[in-house]
């Protein structure tokens, strides 16, 4: 079974850029809902839920391309089944719906 971080990553450096700009911090989260322990995920890059990201977008009226953005692993993983793995020939989005 794959764990968090062997097909890459999500880094939220952008989220902490957005509250920069909007002079927010880590406590207004807090106070606005996000949990203290997903707070702590955020900062580390750890694994959160959709529904913790569709909130901050909400809270932040941002797109998700604003506050994340997806980091490859560094090794390549096995291939994921029905996946791209990796393949060059495919094209990005050309299995999105």
């Amino acid at each position: 079974m794959a764990r968090y971080g062997d097909y890459g990553k999500i880094d939220f450096s952008g989220l902490w850029s957005v509250m920069e700009k909007k002079k927010l911090n880590k406590q207004w989260l807090r106070n606005h809902g996000i949990h203290a322990n997903t707070v702590a995920k955020l900062v580390k890059n750890e694994n959160v839920t959709c529904d913790v990201i569709a909130t901050l977008c909400y809270l932040l009226d941002v797109q998700p391309n604003r506050i994340m953005k997806f980091v490859p692993p560094e090794t390549e993983p096995a291939t994921i089944p029905g996946g791209t793995g990796g393949d060059p020939t495919i094209k990005e989005g050309a299995n999105d719906d």
